[in-house]
């Protein structure tokens, strides 16, 4: 499945956060997208990421550990975390086209075994919200995400940018161990535990 991306040299220059775009204001006095963040600043590519076709893993950079869904619970409100990659179901994402809005494609992101979709716990934009499983719900913005290509690192790597937040999944502390758990923060420049790639 080929995966739209656009090319970021990092998620953010020294000294700042990711730079953004405003929103469009027709787009939201039309309502149509009432929980978007900002676009990120970066330049269109070609489509550079390609995940292998169905289900497959997502690894972080850092750590080299697989996305995981603790004790392949299908439960709702589960937040993820990473652990060492077993090929079970409940490692294995694949990314289900959403919309296209801000010059971005938008995907849902859902977990074999659950059926579930990456989300934003209680649709916050807090850093440290847990990344949760939760019902694929249409037009949740909560539950898009765009993968932009980092080119800090060698490889298909990349960042998941949260349409609802403009805020990215990251394991918590750049942590390597099992279990450590996936939450919402900011862009920081270098920070490789916000990377990720299909496996």
């Amino acid at each position: 499945m080929a995966v739209s991306t656009r090319d970021v040299d990092s998620i953010d220059p020294p000294g700042g956060l990711l730079p953004t775009l405003a929103l469009s204001a027709t787009l939201l006095a039309a309502g149509t997208l009432p929980a978007m963040a900002a676009e990120p600043t970066a330049a269109a590519t070609p489509d550079v990421v390609a995940a292998a076709p169905g289900f497959t893993p997502l690894i972080n950079y850092h750590s080299g550990k697989c996305l995981d869904v603790p004790g392949g619970s299908t439960r709702d409100g589960v937040q993820v975390q990473q652990w060492t990659c077993n090929g079970k179901a409940h490692q294995r994402w694949n990314l289900r086209y959403a919309r296209t809005a801000l010059g971005l494609k938008l995907y849902y992101v859902v977990n074999e075994k659950s059926g579930k979709c990456l989300s934003v716990k209680g649709n916050s934009k807090k850093n440290g919200t847990p990344i949760i499983q939760w019902p694929c719900k249409e037009g949740d913005t909560a539950e898009f995400f765009a993968p932009l290509k980092v080119n800090d690192v060698p490889g298909t790597n990349f960042v998941l940018w949260g349409a609802h937040s403009g805020k990215y999944p990251q394991v918590d502390g750049g942590s390597q161990a099992n279990g450590a758990k996936v939450s919402l923060w900011e862009g920081k420049s270098g920070r490789h535990h916000y990377y990720w790639r299909f496996g």
